[in-house]
């Protein structure tokens, strides 16, 4: 599934929420909504802890931005607190992760109390939203992975937290995906060094952290005796909640037991296995647990049994020696669980249990241990020999019922192949003039009409090879139908989620289906199942299965325009295909160009078009004649010099890949259309409007023949037309196409997204450009906020988005909003752009002309 041409994206915007939970309640004393500090308004009160205050504030110079503050509270200024309050403020400035909160600026009140200022964190506690959102076990699992190397990266700076619980792993919705942040380092200490000059003198003695989530060591208050792994048992209380419902330890039970006995719980007694707390919930509360995780209350009691609830209770061992060593291995072992591979956890094995009993009642097992010993190794090399000549027997008996399975699936294929093409052999009865499509067509008949009932395995490898014919002859609408079919049929031969190459096959072509319908958030589900049963049936050695999966992962996340999701995932795709294949081959080289894609979605085209040019290379001694390929690494390299400003060298690439496509493909094709609007984007690019058309109106109706319905690469098309019509001075036109793009963009996004926000920028300003400001208004304002929510950082088309909707806001009246739009512009236009750059030019055109205005209205 090469890249090829420019990918859409989908992004989804996070839902409010406080970061740490807890309702608005206003103080009597203290700070007030509205008070300033320093450049920030405080809004409202988003939490409270045992001695802070979280504000939610906004910054309104020299830019706008949410904020979350941190306050002590007033009467909570002692040297303890501020010491402690100073420690989580340089925990989480030494930090720079995604998954952790980030420290964005500190001072103190006018009063003298400390605050900081951290990253608003608009997201749930992680259990409510898994509750809510309905995630299966594997879902939880996947989300809990980034958790543990949040706490990993705090590890590697010096910091345990020591308070990690839900409450303080917030979940929100990017690029919509869910993404976890560990927040509220309060209690964090410090590994290797001092983080303040400031030490807290009483924290021994004093219980810190959540009883419910707290590891032994924690819980018998030696502040010098916590360690990492602290923070691991913690880990795994929270994926414990997570997989079943509840805590280990159930807070209302714990807590009644008084201090004493709390303590006493948390060091001495195991917490019943997850399964073992699900089946003894009442038959009501265990099927509200299971619904929330889309399972039956048996089958999910079932998936904990198995090894799944190894890892918890792995991570809650008493002694820390017994559990991971840190978060990373925690994570390690959550992945090994999801892949297939097996676990660094393992039950409470008998010997597991006599090790515990030993170092209850060390002196009783001295001597025992000596005799055991010697009867041990005997009867352990025994049954060890045995093990080995049955596995050895097992696994020539499977090599020959495998082998003789693929016999039989390929002579019954290569069988079915002839006589449907014979259908088209006069000799044999056939059509002289039968084309192959109908041949196709008489063969996909016979499917349907059973010929393979009494060997669905074959069915199965035919309907994905039609499948990938339909899809690369642009009737991926139909691919789709016959690879589900397919894909239905593996599941039913190789249920109970059983890997098995035909489903992982399978998964792959209705994957690259959907990607070619523009359904990369359908697809993406369909590529990442596929990848992970792909290593799951290769284990650790390299397969070129394993890398095209990578590659189909990472395209479909370059498509929704997370590409440094993707850039990993290209390259190490790239680097498995040159290890399995030498020399030239068509794996490699389609990795080097989407590798060069993506870092050219990066803004990196320097790094990119070598990477290009020596694919289009290695392509071209690969297929001396014309051939897709090299048709698509033509297009590519002059996509790469297009963005890199060099519009003349690129022209000939994209008419090069244009003319061999029409050699190729007669007739209607998404790839023809493509490049004709590639060589049209170029033409008008180097100021040649009126050449260009044509081509985009030859694009655009075979686009419309070929896609039944709204595609992403119609609107693409008439955006490009709408762009040579207003550059022609005909404007109304120009207008009727941009709407009709972002009538069709609105239907096929899911979210926000990038190129949404261009269309409602380009309806807003033609709007405006005809006279029809206030009907401008609205899209350019929902332009500008879907910018913002899509990347918050500055950026030239924000700041575009912000020079038309000042100019829009000027032309219905609104002046002063008008000129501080203008001003926020044209400084970020500064920022972000070099000088000479045509939109930092309009932005700072369009503060000229308010002042001008603004100065003419002042005069008396």
């Amino acid at each position: 599934m090469p890249a090829d041409d420019y990918p859409t994206s989908l992004h989804a915007t996070p839902p409010p929420h406080p970061p740490g939970g807890g309702g608005a309640v206003m103080p009597t004393f203290g700070e007030h909504p509205g008070d300033t500090l320093g450049p920030y308004r405080l809004l409202e009160i988003l939490g409270e802890g045992g001695f802070g205050i979280v504000w939610l504030a906004e910054r309104t110079q020299p830019f706008v931005q949410r904020v979350a503050i941190k306050i002590i509270k007033p009467g909570m200024d002692s040297r303890e607190v501020i010491a402690r309050f100073e420690q989580e403020r340089q925990a989480l400035a030494v930090m720079d992760h995604p998954n952790v909160a980030r420290v964005h600026d500190a001072g103190a009140t006018a009063r003298g109390r400390p605050y900081f200022v951290m990253e608003h964190v608009a997201g749930e506690a992680i259990t409510d939203y898994c509750d809510k959102q309905r995630l299966t076990v594997r879902q939880r699992l996947e989300l809990f992975i980034p958790v543990c190397e949040a706490v990993q990266h705090a590890h590697q700076k010096g910091i345990i937290h020591r308070d990690l619980k839900p409450s303080n792993i917030l979940v929100s919705v990017r690029d919509g995906q869910p993404s976890p942040k560990v927040i509220d380092f309060g209690v964090a200490k410090a590994m290797s060094h001092a983080l303040t000059d400031k030490t807290i003198f009483t924290e021994s003695g004093r219980m810190i952290g959540t009883p419910e989530y707290m590891s032994p060591e924690q819980a018998e208050m030696r502040g010098g005796d916590i360690d990492t792994r602290s923070d691991v048992y913690s880990l795994g209380a929270v994926l414990y909640e997570l997989l079943v419902g509840g805590a280990p330890f159930e807070s209302g039970t714990l807590r009644d037991f008084g201090f004493d006995g709390l303590v006493r719980t948390i060091r001495e007694v195991d917490p019943p296995k997850p399964s073992t707390r699900l089946t003894s919930l009442s038959a009501a509360d265990s099927g509200v647990i299971a619904d929330q995780r889309r399972a039956e209350r048996g089958t999910l009691a079932a998936l904990l049994r198995k090894e799944l609830e190894w890892i918890p209770l792995k991570a809650l061992r008493k002694d820390r020696t017994e559990r991971y060593g840190s978060p990373a291995d925690l994570a390690r072992d959550i992945r090994n669980y999801l892949e297939g591979r097996a676990l660094e956890a393992g039950p409470e094995s008998t010997a597991y249990r006599l090790r515990k009993l030993a170092r209850r009642n060390r002196g009783a097992f001295v001597a025992a241990g000596a005799v055991a010993a010697a009867l041990v190794v005997g009867v352990v090399g025994f049954a060890w020999q045995a093990h080995q000549a049955k596995m050895q027997r097992d696994v020539a008996v499977l090599a020959r019922q495998v082998a003789e399975e693929e016999r039989a699936k390929s002579q019954a294929i290569n069988e079915f192949i002839q006589s449907a093409l014979k259908a088209s052999d006069p000799n044999q009865g056939g059509r002289q003039d039968m084309l192959v499509a109908e041949a196709m067509a008489s063969a996909v008949g016979r499917l349907g009409d059973g010929a393979f009932k009494n060997q669905p395995g074959v069915e199965v490898g035919l309907r994905y090879t039609i499948a990938e014919i339909l899809d690369g002859n642009a009737r991926s609408a139909e691919g789709l139908a016959m690879g589900e079919r397919g894909l239905e049929i593996a599941k039913r031969l190789h249920p109970d989620g059983q890997d098995h190459g035909d489903v992982a096959r399978g998964l792959g072509v209705v994957g690259v289906c959907l990607h070619s319908l523009g359904r990369d958030v359908d697809a993406l589900p369909k590529f990442n199942d596929a990848l992970a049963m792909e290593k799951r049936l290769h284990g650790a050695a390299d397969h070129a299965e394993v890398a095209q999966a990578m590659q189909n992962v990472a395209e479909c996340l370059g498509g929704l325009h997370r590409q440094v999701e993707a850039l990993p995932l290209y390259e190490q795709s790239l680097a498995m295909f040159k290890r399995v294949f030498a020399g030239d081959n068509p794996h490699v080289a389609t990795g080097m160009n989407n590798l060069a894609f993506c870092l050219q979605a990066l803004g990196r085209g320097e790094e990119a078009l070598p990477l290009y040019e020596h694919a289009l290379e290695m392509q071209r001694r690969l297929y001396p004649g014309d051939h897709p390929d090299v048709a698509r690494g033509l297009n590519n390299v002059g996509y790469c010099l297009d963005l890199l400003g060099r519009p003349a060298d690129a022209l000939p690439k994209y008419q090069g890949a244009l003319e061999m496509r029409k050699r190729m493909f007669k007739g209607d094709h998404p790839s023809v259309a493509r490049a004709m609007r590639n060589v049209a984007g170029c033409l008008s690019t180097l100021g040649k409007p009126a050449d260009a058309l044509p081509l985009y109106d030859d694009s655009l109706a075979m686009l419309r023949r070929v896609y039944a319905g709204d595609h992403p690469d119609i609107a693409a098309g008439l955006k490009g037309a709408a762009t040579c019509l207003h550059a022609l001075g005909r404007a109304p036109e120009a207008l009727g196409k941009f709407e009709e793009a972002l009538a069709i963009l609105r239907h096929v996004s899911a979210g926000d997204q990038e190129e949404l926000a261009i269309a409602l920028n380009n309806v807003g300003r033609e709007r405006f450009l005809l006279k029809r400001a206030a009907e401008g208004e609205a899209p350019l304002r929902e332009a500008v906020a879907m910018y913002e929510r899509v990347d918050p950082a500055e950026r030239s088309n924000l700041a575009n988005g912000l020079a038309n909707l000042a100019a829009c806001l000027d032309g219905v009246g609104k002046h002063e909003e008008a000129l501080a739009t203008a001003e926020r512009g044209a400084a970020m236009a500064g920022r972000v752009l070099a000088e000479g750059n045509p939109i930092r030019k309009k932005c700072d055109g369009v503060l000229e002309s308010i002042r001008k205005v603004a100065g003419a209205e002042a005069k008396p």
